[in-house]
């Protein structure tokens, strides 16, 4: 049995939350949970905006296969979210595009 943390319904044990920042605000993890779980928990849907349109994306797959989930984190872009592991203190930016560290290559992003 479980001491630590905060209990969700009968039996579930969440363990102890930690923050991480996103676009400046703080935002609630719990061990185990991956970046963009943590987004979706509190309630932040767009993880990046595309190249041209400026259109909102988010977790789509949740498998690391679409990578809609793209972020910039710790300074690294296309971070696809759904696949790290959130951990305190990480610094998380919505991207824009395709990141500031990145070559988008002769075809764009047509999204």
């Amino acid at each position: 049995m479980m001491t630590l943390g905060r209990r969700v319904g009968p039996g579930v044990a969440r363990g102890t939350p930690f923050r991480l920042t996103v676009d400046g605000e703080p935002v609630e993890a719990y061990p185990g949970e991956t970046i963009a779980t943590a987004l979706l928990a509190a309630n932040r849907r767009v993880a990046r905006r595309t190249a041209l349109r400026g259109a909102p994306r988010g977790v789509f797959c949740a498998i690391g296969v679409c990578h809609d989930c793209r972020m910039v984190v710790d300074g690294e872009a296309n971070v696809r979210t759904c696949l790290v592991p959130a951990r305190a203190g990480m610094v998380v930016e919505t991207q824009a595009g395709f990141g500031p560290a990145t070559d988008p290559g002769p075809t764009g992003d047509r999204r």
